[in-house]
C-alpha cells in the first residue's frame, strides 16, 4: 500500500557489477554538446570516482539537498545509498503532462544522485552507463 500518494518514492539503483550501498559526492555535472550528461562522483570518505552517463536524457533538474523538504518529510533517507530511480514519480508525471503524453511513464523512469550537498533527477529513457575513473 501506498503510504504517500502523489510523492515520489524511490528504490535504491545499482549499476552492474555492484553489490551493496554505495554512498557518494557529486562532482562535477557536464552537459554535453552531443546531448550526454555526465556526473562525477566521488566515494564518501575514499579516493575512488566513478562517472555516471546519461546519453540523452529528456529532463534534469539540480537542487540544494535542503530544496527538497517533501522527499525527506516521507521518511526517505539517502544516508547510505546515492543512486535511485523512482516507482512513483512527481517529476515524470509532469514531463508527461508537459509533453503531452509523449513521454510516458512506462516508458521513461526518474532516477536520482542524492549527496550531501547536490541532488540530481533524471528522466531518461535508457539507464545511465557507469565508468570507473
Amino acid at each position: 500500500i501506498d503510504k504517500h500518494p502523489g510523492v515520489t518514492q524511490f528504490d535504491e539503483w545499482l549499476p552492474a557489477g555492484f553489490e551493496g550501498g554505495i554512498s557518494l559526492n557529486v562532482g562535477t555535472v557536464v552537459y554535453g554538446t552531443n546531448g550526454e550528461l555526465a556526473v562525477r562522483l566521488t566515494e564518501r570518505n575514499a579516493d575512488a570516482a566513478f562517472e555516471l552517463v546519461f546519453d540523452s536524457p529528456i529532463a534534469v533538474r539540480m537542487a540544494g539537498e535542503g530544496s527538497l523538504i517533501s522527499y525527506w518529510k516521507t521518511g526517505f533517507s539517502a544516508r547510505k545509498h546515492s543512486i535511485f530511480s523512482a516507482r512513483a514519480s512527481q517529476f515524470l508525471d509532469w514531463i508527461e503532462s508537459s509533453s503531452a503524453g509523449i513521454h510516458s511513464a512506462g516508458r521513461v523512469t526518474h532516477y536520482a544522485v542524492f549527496s550531501d550537498d547536490l541532488c540530481i533527477e533524471v528522466l531518461s529513457y535508457e539507464p545511465p552507463s557507469f565508468r570507473i575513473l
